[in-house]
């Protein structure tokens, strides 16, 4: 847990001159974590039994090389290729992003390269979206056996930021891709989900949109439904 959210003046080891500490996400204040951190663990009777000094060293360094999280994963400068964008589903949903404002740059089925839909060109490779349209984002609609394949496709054309709605991946194939995204830093968000939503900016998902209302509330749940729900709630109280 970060020093951000502790009482520092309650909480610092006596005579530790926490002031560095105040902004959590400099580099400075990292530095300093990580040097508190190992002296808290020093400091408390039998905390430190059966861990090597390495083992606290590593862990001051971890903490030093921790970066800010964003928590906003679009907005007015995601350019998003839909892999499955002529089937069905796929059409539906990003034609309804589109209307909503969210950069519908391109669409990927192999085979059906130099196709439109309503204006979306259909390329046959996500690589060809990241290089003629700026892609940046992958939403993906194809079905359950080769969602995998089209995750990797992705990360390996450079997208930053996959969304997956497709549900019934094996579980499995998630474990391997999770192994292989998360030491690109690419940030994986599915599979059986409904997507990230930026109101009034951005929609990548099926999320319904027009219940939802800019603010400073961010909504995070493993529920699509309920995150419906709560979003619906907030606007009706004012936020967002």
């Amino acid at each position: 847990r970060g020093l951000a959210g502790e009482d520092l003046a309650g909480r610092a080891v006596e005579g530790e001159d926490v002031a560095a500490l105040e902004d959590p996400i400099g580099a400075a204040a990292l530095a300093d974590h990580g040097d508190l951190a190992a002296r808290r663990l020093d400091a408390q009777p039998g905390a430190g039994e059966g861990m090597a000094s390495g083992d606290v060293v590593n862990t001051a360094a971890r903490l030093q090389s921790a970066a800010p999280v964003n928590g906003i994963l679009v907005d007015e400068t995601t350019k998003v290729v839909v892999s499955g964008l002529t089937g069905r589903e796929g059409r539906f949903h990003s034609l309804r992003n589109r209307d909503y404002g969210t950069k519908i740059v391109a669409g990927v089925t192999p085979g059906k390269g130099g196709q439109d839909v309503e204006g979306i060109p259909v390329l046959n490779t996500v690589a060809e979206a990241v290089s003629e349209q700026g892609a940046n984002t992958a939403m993906i609609f194809v079905p359950a056996p080769f969602a995998a394949d089209a995750i990797y496709e992705a990360v390996d054309a450079g997208i930053e930021t996959v969304i997956c709605i497709t549900e019934g991946v094996p579980a499995h194939d998630m474990l391997r891709i999770h192994s292989y995204v998360s030491n690109r830093g690419v940030t994986l968000i599915g599979p059986n989900c409904p997507g990230a939503l930026s109101p009034g900016k951005a929609n990548v998902g099926i999320i319904p949109a027009e219940i939802f209302a800019a603010g400073n509330i961010g909504l995070v749940s493993r529920s699509g439904t309920l995150t419906y729900q709560i979003g619906h709630e907030l606007t009706q109280m004012g936020l967002g």
